[in-house]
């Protein structure tokens, strides 16, 4: 395990979740644009409350994930493994220009669950994989 202290991904790390999570906070507090641009012309109460709580549960779950993500690096899990740290900083940063986008753009509702999975499930994923080696790795090497 080499230190990645003088290279600068602990900090772009960071700073790219948080941007991310950022960005989901106002997406989720202004969503109504985004909630529209799913529903036809004439769409009904019943269609637009459905696109809405659809939303809300995605957004709900990315900002839940994030502050998982940002835990696991916090408490040190994660912060030293550089594949675990490259491949965040790549997805989220990919993540946060796609949801910039979603949101000055206004895309439809079913790209968000794309992003959603690309940019914050696979690096989730990736730290609990992580965590999970290095338990069973300290488990075998310390008994």
């Amino acid at each position: 395990m080499s230190s990645l202290s003088g290279t600068g991904l602990i900090p772009t790390r960071y700073l790219v979740l948080m941007a991310q999570l950022t960005l989901s906070i106002t997406l989720l507090m202004d969503r109504e644009g985004n909630v529209k641009a799913c529903l036809p012309y004439d769409h009904t109460s019943e269609q637009y409350i459905g696109k809405d709580t659809e939303l809300i549960v995605g957004l709900s779950l990315s900002i839940a994930f994030i502050a998982i993500e940002l835990l696991t690096f916090g408490t040190g899990f994660t912060m030293f493994s550089n594949f675990a740290t490259v491949f965040s900083i790549m997805a989220h940063s990919a993540g946060t220009v796609a949801l910039a986008y979603f949101a000055t753009d206004i895309w439809d509702c079913n790209l968000f669950w794309w992003i959603f999975s690309l940019s914050v499930c696979f690096p989730l994923l990736t730290d609990i994989s992580v965590i999970i080696v290095t338990l069973c790795a300290y488990d075998v090497k310390y008994k």
